[in-house]
């Protein structure tokens, strides 16, 4: 029997994210995209900054980024306008990925504009929605 596993989301800008990852680690599992933006409120109030650095650890920084109505280039998702998303984040992360060793990417919209980076660049950059799921993958494949 194929197994399925339902995916929520809390923007839909992740679901083709989440989508390319599991048909390249999971085989053929069936994704059920589901989309709940009522979590959205609770990750602004918590504090997560619009220019995205959260932690700093010696030379590993861990990035996530706001949704939140002043995060300017956020709103080219939603716009439809992704190329030039990833052309500002990338340009944003190829930096910090100059004055960092690592560099985790906690949000899942932030993973594909590092997608374009040359193989050894992208080594730097950890996201959270390929190691997600890839391990996924390795424990029901």
């Amino acid at each position: 029997m194929k197994r399925k596993t339902a995916v929520i989301h809390t923007t839909p800008v992740t679901i083709p994210v989440i989508s390319k990852l599991a048909e390249k680690y999971c085989g053929d599992m069936e994704i059920v995209n589901l989309l709940d933006d009522s979590m959205l409120p609770e990750i602004n109030r918590a504090g997560i900054i619009t220019e995205g650095v959260k932690y700093r650890l010696n030379t590993l920084l861990v990035l996530a980024q706001s949704m939140k109505a002043d995060c300017v280039f956020c709103a080219l998702l939603s716009q439809g306008k992704g190329e030039e998303y990833d052309r500002i984040v990338g340009e944003r992360l190829r930096s910090l990925g100059e004055r960092n060793e690592v560099v985790v990417l906690a949000q899942a919209s932030m993973a594909r504009a590092v997608e374009g980076f040359e193989r050894e660049e992208r080594k730097r950059f950890l996201t959270s929605p390929d190691s997600g799921v890839r391990a996924l993958g390795e424990l029901f494949v």
